[in-house]
């Protein structure tokens, strides 16, 4: 997971874009499994064919939907949330939620930090309706297939550290 978010902050291109959000994707789809597995007690034969099916459905329409990209990554923590919270309501008091609580906390974070980034919130400024690079960040240096590659795109700003 970590290696597309390395590669994607550190190119800056729509390939480790790709991987960062297929890392995204595989962290949603095994906390759903997990909470799916405490749940129900599904085999975890069962949950790895559900969970390759999810996840070969989901990493394409991330790659797809750029208007709804954000959205169904985060949303795909939905899911997750909702398993959990039906599982505290049902054995909360067997359970230590103390780690559950700081995974959350921390994943938030993390959440928060991109949509900063997306916003370009980190490193430029913004005049007039268009983005001035502050020379810390790197450029779109690789369109998607089909598309032609624009060096003033600013639709994935990468910061490098």
């Amino acid at each position: 997971m970590a290696a597309g978010t390395l590669a994607q902050h550190a190119t800056g291109t729509w390939t480790a874009m790709l991987l960062d959000h297929a890392g995204m994707q595989s962290a949603n789809v095994a906390m759903v499994l997990i909470g799916l597995r405490r749940w129900y007690h599904i085999r975890w034969s069962t949950l790895c064919v559900l969970g390759a099916v999810a996840w070969c459905a989901l990493v394409p329409l991330t790659a797809a939907l750029e208007d709804v990209r954000r959205l169904l990554v985060v949303g795909g923590m939905l899911p997750c949330g909702l398993i959990e919270l039906r599982l505290y309501f049902r054995d909360g008091s067997e359970t230590s939620y103390r780690w559950w609580a700081a995974a959350w906390l921390a994943f938030a974070g993390a959440v928060a930090a991109w949509h900063l980034d997306q916003r370009s919130a980190w490193c430029h400024r913004r005049t007039g309706g268009s983005c001035t690079p502050c020379g810390t960040c790197s450029r779109l240096s690789e369109s998607p297939p089909g598309q032609p590659t624009t060096l003033n795109s600013t639709r994935y700003v990468s910061v490098l550290g």
